[in-house]
């Protein structure tokens, strides 16, 4: 199989799709909890694999994007008020003009989190509860 084998038809109703199908909400899918009993066709194998990747719990050699579906598109997206809502970053970086700027500009909602000493990915689960509380508001899970 190659990466190819994975591509899906580029539609608007294939992400939500793909969610439904493996983890039957977009909270189950935010939170990566596919849903565990799952029959395939025998000549599902990317399915398959799929649904194996995304049960996978725990560390692994690849990262946690594993079930994250990706769109690409051909043309640059501008980042702007029509295509930004909110900006989840730390704190520390509120304080530069530039930043401010930008953010006003786009009027996005600032999800600011703390950091502290420590690495960065120490981070992603408060990171991530900002994110979830600003989809669960919005009605978006």
């Amino acid at each position: 199989m190659t990466l190819d084998d994975f591509a899906l038809d580029p539609q608007p109703d294939t992400a939500p799709r793909v969610v439904g199908a493996f983890f039957g909400s977009n909270e189950a899918y935010y939170d990566g909890r596919a849903i565990s009993a799952k029959t395939f066709d025998p000549l599902e194998l990317e399915a398959q694999c799929y649904h194996n990747l995304v049960l996978e719990k725990g560390t692994t050699t690849y990262d946690d994007r594993r079930g994250t579906i990706e769109i690409t598109v051909k043309s640059s997206l501008t980042l702007s008020s029509s295509t930004v809502r909110a900006v989840a970053l730390p704190k520390t970086l509120l304080d530069s003009p530039d930043v401010q700027a930008t953010l006003k500009g786009w009027g996005a909602e600032i999800l600011p989190y703390t950091t502290y000493h420590a690495k960065p990915s120490e981070f992603v689960s408060q990171f991530r509860d900002k994110i979830k509380e600003y989809l669960k508001e919005n009605s978006y899970l």
